[in-house]
């Protein structure tokens, strides 16, 4: 009996690392990784509202400076993260690329065209020989600028000079003379106007993409894989923060303003101006992917099937 006892303890101890290390795997925060905009205020809402602790999942969230899309693959693609939001044409860029997939989305990605205040371009036919400011090529802004300029039968390399600008630097950029137009975010839209520097053009996703996921969710393969239920845990809390942010545009622009910097009053503007919602559709996605493909920005066609895995639907 004795010698079963002390056998018994011997498997113990043995066994025990295994059951320890396996907990702190479980326990090990997921790294949520957020760019501080206007498309941030789910990640926001979620944290002040509790919604990832009452979904029981324990969620670490990392912040990046606005325009950090790149930081965001590199540090999924390397391990120091886990998850983040990208615009939609980044995201099937990586799907190419990495072995990541998209699980959620929380809007569209607006981006408005937005030409000097004093400019006297009344609409787009007037972006003809002008030079506009966009992000590096296959980014969201880059691809919906030269698409709204193919609609209107402007050649975005040959009729116009596309240039690339740092987003937060296109106000300065318009006010100093050095562009005409620029696509840029829906915060800095309300910002130019609000300075006197700038109008909207036009809304293009609104007039050309409606209910188009834009901002979107992408996860490492292996997480999704190991840490499924979990992963769908927090597609569950960011899609009531959604259902939050659309039926408290003030509550949820007090939050946003005190994360981004603009007053209360803009960020309630910014807050509804965005279609805010939840329905990750796949032929949506296939729709951008294609014409994404056809323009040049996709050199490989991202595999839709496996690389959206909607898990707040």
């Amino acid at each position: 009996m004795r010698i079963k006892n002390i056998l018994m303890i011997m498997v113990g101890l043995l066994i025990m690392p295994f059951f320890v290390s396996t907990s702190e795997a479980v326990e090990r925060p997921i790294v949520l990784a957020l760019q501080n905009s206007q498309y941030a205020a789910p990640i926001y809402v979620a944290v002040e509202k509790g919604f990832f602790k009452q979904e029981g999942v324990n969620v670490e969230v990392r912040s990046f400076p606005s325009g950090s899309s790149s930081a965001i693959h590199e540090g999924i693609a390397s391990g120091d993260l886990d998850m983040g939001y990208v615009g939609l044409s980044s995201a099937l860029i990586a799907i190419t690329r990495r072995p990541v997939v998209i699980f959620a989305t929380t809007s569209v990605c607006e981006v408005p065209i937005i030409v000097g205040l004093n400019s006297g371009i009344k609409d787009i036919s007037g972006l003809k020989g002008k030079k506009i400011a966009v992000s590096r090529r296959g980014t969201w802004s880059d691809f919906i600028g030269r698409d709204l300029l193919s609609r209107y039968n402007i050649n975005p390399d040959k009729d116009a000079d596309m240039v690339m600008i740092p987003m937060p630097e296109r106000l300065i950029a318009m006010k100093n003379g050095i562009i005409d137009a620029a696509v840029v975010s829906p915060w800095l839209a309300v910002k130019g106007r609000s300075m006197g520097i700038s109008k909207v053009l036009v809304l293009p996703i609104e007039k050309f993409w409606p209910q188009t996921p834009g901002i979107v969710y992408i996860a490492r393969n292996e997480l999704v894989k190991n840490r499924k239920y979990d992963v769908k845990k927090i597609a569950q809390a960011l899609k009531r923060s959604v259902d939050y942010i659309n039926q408290n545009h003030k509550e949820t622009a007090e939050i946003v303003s005190q994360k981004i910097g603009l007053s209360p009053e803009l960020a309630l503007e910014v807050v509804k101006s965005i279609l805010w919602f939840s329905d990750l559709r796949k032929d949506k996605i296939r729709m951008v992917a294609d014409a994404l493909y056809k323009s040049g920005c996709l050199t490989k066609f991202p595999d839709i099937d496996s690389g959206v895995v909607p898990l707040s639907n």
